[in-house]
């Protein structure tokens, strides 16, 4: 099961730089 933990960590971090990357690609550069 420590696996299982591990790759779910690995996971959510993997998806928070996907949405990170995925935003700046939406808005390259900040209104203002």
């Amino acid at each position: 099961m420590k696996n299982v933990a591990k790759c779910d960590i690995w996971c959510e971090l993997q998806n928070l730089v996907n949405h990170r990357v995925f935003e700046r690609k939406l808005r390259p550069k900040p209104s203002g």
